[in-house]
C-alpha cells in the first residue's frame, strides 16, 4: 500500500547545479546514488497517516532540493512545482519485518526519481515510525538533521517556519556571480598551496600484502569528553585533531602531513538552515614542532582548521584536475569526520573500547559522533597498518592524552 504525498512549490524549471551536487555527483557517480550513499532519517511517532500526510506534504513544498531531479550529463537540476511522492504503507511488527521494510538496498534513480523516499511502519495499521531515505544529492548530514527536527516539530503540532532563504537554486545561481567565482578561485589556490607545501602522505606507505580489511574501534568515553568540554584550549574537535597528530607522529615518525576533515560549510548565516548537499572535506595541513605539548600542538591544528574551513567549499573534480596538471600527488589516507551535531549518528550504548572488523575506503578514519562532554569516536584503519591489539592501543592512547589535560590549568 502507498500514500500519496501532494506538494505544490512557487516555483519550478531548470537551473544549473550548484558546486556541492556537482561533487556529490563526482564522489559517487554520475548515473545513480548507491544504496552506501544514502542517508537513513528515522522518527518515532504517534501520529495518524493524515498528520504524516500533512507534515511530509509541508516539507516537500518548503525544500525544493527534495522534489528535484538531476540531469549530470548536462549539469541541471529540475525543480517540480507540483505533484505527489508515494509514501509507502509497511505492516512490521517484528524487529525482523522492521529491519526488512526499512532496508537501502537500491540506487536513486537521478533523472527520474525525486531524492527522498518515505516508508511509514505500522502496526495493527497505526503509523509507528517514519523513515525517511535521503540522497546525498538532496541534503547531507546537517540537513538531515535540519529535516529531521523540522518534521518532529510538524508532528508535534508547531507552526511551519516560512521556506528557506536560499534554496539549492539560489546556491547555484549565486555562485555564478563574479564574487563567488573569485572565492571558488582563492578556494583552488589555497588548496593546491597546502597539498604542495605538506607531504603527500601522513601515514608512510603500506607494504604491498592483499587488502585483507579494517578494524574498527569504537571509543566511548566520558572523561575524554568532559575534559575537552572544561580544558580544551581552543576547540574541542581541534583538540581531538592534534591528538590524533600527535598519535601518528609516534607510531610512525610523521610529524607532517595533511588530514582531510569534513567541514559543514554551515558558518554563514544564508547557509545556516539550508537543506541540500553543501558539507566537504577541507584539508588540514599540519606540521608537529619538536617536543610541543598537546596544548600547542592543539592551538597549531586550531588555526591551521580555521584557514580550512574558510575555503571550504570548492569543485572537488577542478581540484583533481589542477592537481594532475601540476603533478602533484594527493593521498586521501587520513580522514576526520565530526558528526557530533548530528543526532541519532552514533553506534549506541556499548562498552568503553567495542571492536569489529570490515571494509573501509580510506587507510585510516576517525568518526566523531560526540565531542563533548562525552567523547564516542570510531578508529577505522587498514589491518596492514595496524592490528586489532594495535588499533586498540592507538585509540586507548589518543584517550590517555586527552585525559592528560585534566591538571592543564
Amino acid at each position: 500500500m502507498t500514500l500519496a504525498i501532494p506538494f505544490s512549490g512557487p516555483r519550478a524549471g531548470a537551473w544549473p547545479q550548484t558546486v556541492g551536487q556537482r561533487n556529490v555527483l563526482d564522489w559517487v557517480g554520475k548515473d545513480s546514488l548507491g544504496a552506501a550513499d544514502v542517508l537513513t532519517l528515522r522518527i518515532w511517532t504517534r501520529a495518524g497517516l493524515p498528520a504524516l500526510s500533512h507534515a511530509l506534504s509541508a516539507t516537500l513544498t518548503r525544500h525544493e532540493s527534495l522534489r528535484s531531479t538531476h540531469l549530470p550529463e548536462q549539469g541541471t537540476q529540475q525543480v517540480a512545482g507540483r505533484g505527489e511522492l508515494r509514501a509507502a504503507l509497511v505492516e512490521a511488527v517484528t524487529q525482523e519485518e522492521l529491519a526488512l521494510a526499512t532496508a537501502q538496498d537500491r540506487p536513486f534513480g537521478l533523472a527520474d526519481e525525486y531524492p527522498v523516499r518515505v516508508t511509514i511502519l505500522t502496526r495493527r495499521n497505526r503509523p509507528y515510525l517514519l523513515v525517511l531515505h535521503l540522497s546525498h544529492i538532496a541534503a547531507d548530514w546537517a540537513a538531515a538533521v535540519l529535516l529531521r527536527r523540522e518534521l518532529a516539530g510538524a508532528l508535534a503540532g508547531e507552526r511551519a517556519a516560512p521556506p528557506p532563504a536560499v534554496q539549492p537554486v539560489d546556491l547555484a545561481v549565486a555562485e555564478q556571480s563574479p564574487r563567488a567565482r573569485r572565492q571558488l578561485d582563492a578556494a583552488i589556490d589555497h588548496w593546491v598551496t597546502v597539498l604542495g607545501r605538506h607531504p603527500a602522505r601522513a601515514l608512510p606507505p603500506r607494504d604491498d600484502s592483499p587488502y585483507r580489511g579494517h578494524h574498527h574501534v569504537i571509543l566511548r568515553s566520558p572523561g575524554a569528553g568532559d575534559v575537552l568540554a572544561r580544558r580544551a584550549p581552543c576547540a574541542p574537535s581541534s583538540v581531538l585533531l592534534a591528538a590524533l597528530a600527535r598519535a601518528i607522529d609516534r607510531r610512525y615518525g610523521s610529524a607532517e602531513g595533511v588530514m582531510h576533515v569534513l567541514c559543514a560549510n554551515r558558518q554563514q548565516p544564508e547557509t545556516a538552515h539550508y537543506i541540500g548537499t553543501i558539507s566537504q572535506e577541507t584539508l588540514v595541513g599540519y606540521r608537529l614542532p619538536p617536543g610541543a605539548c598537546l596544548t600547542q600542538t592543539s592551538r597549531i591544528l586550531h588555526g591551521s582548521a580555521l584557514r580550512a574551513y574558510r575555503r571550504g567549499r570548492y569543485d572537488h573534480e577542478r581540484l583533481k584536475r589542477t592537481i594532475a596538471e601540476l603533478g602533484i600527488v594527493r593521498h586521501r589516507d587520513v580522514v576526520i569526520n565530526n558528526i557530533s551535531g548530528y543526532p541519532g549518528a552514533g553506534p549506541g550504548p556499548g562498552p568503553r573500547l567495542e571492536t569489529s572488523t570490515g571494509p573501509e575506503d580510506t587507510p585510516l578514519t576517525l568518526t566523531v559522533y560526540e565531542l563533548a562532554p562525552r567523547l564516542v569516536c570510531k578508529l577505522s584503519v587498514d589491518e596492514r597498518y595496524l592490528d586489532g591489539a594495535q588499533a586498540r592501543e592507538f585509540l586507548a592512547e589518543i584517550e590517555e592524552e586527552l585525559l592528560s589535560m585534566r591538571g592543564v590549568s
